[in-house]
């Protein structure tokens, strides 16, 4: 598995398009290049991750960086 940054959680709860968004336009600490997690990368059962089955229902994003 990659080694990734977690950044922190969102403010707001969004759609999985508007995560998928926030991450692409994401900015913190000055890093860029952020992304939705795997599953397995993800943290939280209240947060968007990619692939996740799609609902109207809204979360928070818990954005991820890959650490090269």
């Amino acid at each position: 598995m990659a080694h990734v940054e977690h950044g922190p959680r969102s403010e707001n709860k969004m759609t999985y398009d508007e995560a998928i968004m926030y991450c692409f336009w994401f900015t913190h600490n000055g890093k860029k290049g952020w992304r939705l997690p795997t599953f397995h990368e993800f943290l939280d059962g209240n947060s968007w991750y990619k692939d996740a089955e799609i609902t109207k229902r809204k979360w928070y994003v818990k954005p991820v960086r890959d650490i090269k």
